[in-house]
């Protein structure tokens, strides 16, 4: 009895393409089918699932990012001997995370900055016996692409075994529309969503925006079932909301003793180099954490440090419980003297405006802005901003009604 028949994009009301850039570009130079030319991202897919995999002990790897110090840091632990890194880029300009940066180079690995691959030698029997090599400097085209600009005259021969291919990374999208589509990435609208009739179809992630962080991929997720389920309830779309980031300025960092960050331990490199399945970076102890833990700052954030409370001359400042959130101010005593605003460890607190009238007295100094709960930072407590729309209906109101009742003239 055969099962229910698949199901299309068609019986779904909204589609959203996490594809990923998950093929390694392939490398365009002579000699690159000879055997032991592999591809990076297909290597560490294979050693990362466990698989089998036969490696050189002499090891180009082509390319001058992550995945290009992945997989020379798991030829090494799986070959057994030395791995070099061959990148257009100079040594300053290698895109690598600076913490695996070191870790790579503490386990050996080896580097020929401002470099290119020119061809690819084999033997008889068809399998990598060396590279010829070449001093480079990095170009982009009008397109961005990078292109290699190679120095005539500076040709040399290195022998290997092995050359790893990670030049970057592409997804094959020939199936898509031709408008849907562009130099290997989806092209999306600002809300990630493609040119496509039911206006539907989102996409995200390294497929859209190309090689990125993690995070951006989450991030474009998260925007992404958000649009979905607007588009759904037929409410429109529309951009976020703007999230201010507090600077280190509006810190008032005479309130936090210093303290030098808490390194994650690592083991040993000659152990790292060893074994593919040694755990690189170990936990904090129980007292390394704390420690780590205690320098937080709490920006944007009140802490319930108590500062306003006491500081403030005018004793203007309230709280209910000594934590976020349960501060207020009394605006009708408040003076606007910002001492609490400068003594402010976090800068949760910040100048607001005054209200001016054009009436003697009628002044309404608006409250400081306390976080009304974590990460608000500069938003108001819902009675504060009550108290302010209360105060300029009122003056509208006044405005609008003449001395017997009638409207003002214009």
């Amino acid at each position: 009895m055969s099962g229910p028949a698949p199901r299309t994009a068609r019986d779904y009301d909204a589609v959203f393409l996490a594809l990923g850039q998950d093929v390694g570009r392939r490398l365009d130079a002579a000699g690159g089918q000879a055997r032991g030319v592999i591809g990076a991202l297909e290597f560490l897919r294979e050693t990362g699932l466990g698989r089998p995999v036969r490696i050189g002990r002499n090891v180009l790897v082509i390319g001058g990012g992550n995945t290009a110090s992945d997989a020379a840091r798991s030829a090494i632990r799986l070959g057994g001997g030395q791995a070099t890194i061959v990148s257009l880029e100079a040594e300053d300009e290698l895109p690598i995370v600076p913490e695996d940066l070191v870790q790579a180079r503490d386990e050996g690995v080896l580097f020929r900055p401002g470099t290119a691959l020119v061809r690819v030698l084999a033997d008889d029997e068809g399998n990598v016996r060396g590279a010829v090599l070449s001093q480079a400097a990095l170009d982009r085209d009008e397109h961005g692409a990078v292109t290699p600009r190679l120095t005539p005259g500076t040709e040399f021969e290195v022998p290997c075994d092995t050359i790893l291919v990670a030049i970057g990374q592409v997804q094959l999208l020939d199936w898509l529309p031709a408008d849907c589509a562009e130099r290997g990435l989806v092209k999306a609208d600002d809300h990630g969503r493609l040119a496509h009739p039911s206006g539907t179809v989102f996409t995200g992630g390294d497929v859209m925006r190309g090689p990125s962080m993690v995070v951006d991929a989450l991030g474009d997720g998260k925007r992404a079932a958000r649009d979905i389920d607007r588009v759904l309830s037929a409410e429109p779309l529309r951009s976020g909301d703007p999230v201010e980031v507090m600077p280190y300025e509006k810190l008032n960092t005479a309130y936090f003793r210093p303290a030098p960050r808490t390194e994650a331990p690592l083991a040993p490199a000659a152990t790292r180099r060893t074994s593919q399945v040694t755990e690189v970076t170990l936990a904090y102890s129980r007292e390394q954490a704390l420690a780590e833990a205690d320098r937080c700052m709490s920006c944007g954030v009140c802490n319930g440090c108590d500062n306003c409370y006491i500081v403030c001359p005018d004793v203007s400042v309230l709280r209910d419980a000594r934590q976020n959130g349960h501060y207020s101010i009394r605006t009708h005593y408040c003076k606007g003297c910002l001492v609490c605003v400068q003594e402010c460890p976090t800068g949760c607190l910040e100048r607001a405006p005054e209200l001016d009238f054009d009436e003697p007295g009628d002044v309404v100094r608006m409250e400081t802005a306390f976080a009304p709960y974590d990460g608000a930072h500069a938003e108001q407590a819902p009675f504060t901003r009550r108290l302010i729309e209360d105060a300029i209906a009122e003056y509208d109101r006044s405005r609008s009604i003449g001395p017997n009742g009638a409207g003002e003239g214009p």
